[in-house]
């Protein structure tokens, strides 16, 4: 068995802090929050994915509403985790992992965003107002994530290190390998760090 380096350890560190953030969001809303995964390239660097589904009526259009927003959130949730620093969120370094590896939850979010604007926002379509609604409601989502992830930072960092913690154990150097965390073993954390609602 190799050792891992300090530096790879952090960035799965930083990749599982993300991919929690994900989790955490998507458990938050009581969605089928299932489980995450950090995946080790052969050249050392690091992927990953929260998996979650949901599964409940929508019968009117608030409903709907409702599920878009949620969905804004979690794709919000997971660079904000990662940008966390002392309980705050690092907005510019938040800001520069959207622009570089937070493109796929981005394109997510935009999909999501103009959705909803959409349909809260009708008469903006086609309108020059359309981009101000827009990043009216992103900021609406990235204040509730802020508000998630810093009342369940906690959990979050739980389940980051037990990712790392599998890492180091089952590590190779120049072997690609995924390290998951199940369903069972996040809601083993969750009764350790019970998900913390409101304000």
């Amino acid at each position: 068995m190799k050792i891992m380096k300090t530096e790879l350890q952090e960035s799965i560190y930083s990749t599982a802090i993300h991919e929690m953030g994900h989790w955490v969001a998507a458990h938050y809303y009581g969605h089928e929050a299932k489980d995450i995964c950090v995946r080790l390239h052969s050249n050392g660097e690091t992927s990953g994915y929260a998996s979650h589904n949901f599964d409940y009526p929508m019968p009117t259009l608030k409903h709907v509403e409702r599920t878009f927003f949620e969905l804004i959130v979690i794709s919000r949730s997971g660079l904000v985790a990662q940008n966390f620093d002392n309980s705050m969120l690092n907005k510019s370094k938040h800001d520069e992992g959207l622009r570089r590896g937070g493109r796929g939850d981005l394109m997510i979010m935009s999909l999501y965003t103009n959705i909803l604007r959409c349909m809260r926002y009708s008469e903006t379509c086609g309108t020059e107002q359309a981009k101000d609604k827009q990043r009216e409601i992103l900021d609406e989502a990235l204040t509730k994530s802020q508000e998630i992830c810093r009342k369940n930072i906690e959990l979050i960092a739980a389940g980051a290190s037990l990712i790392v913690e599998k890492a180091r154990v089952f590590y190779e150097d120049g072997v690609e390998y995924r390290y998951h965390l199940s369903s069972s073993e996040l809601m083993d954390l969750v009764s350790k760090y019970p998900i913390k609602k409101g304000f």
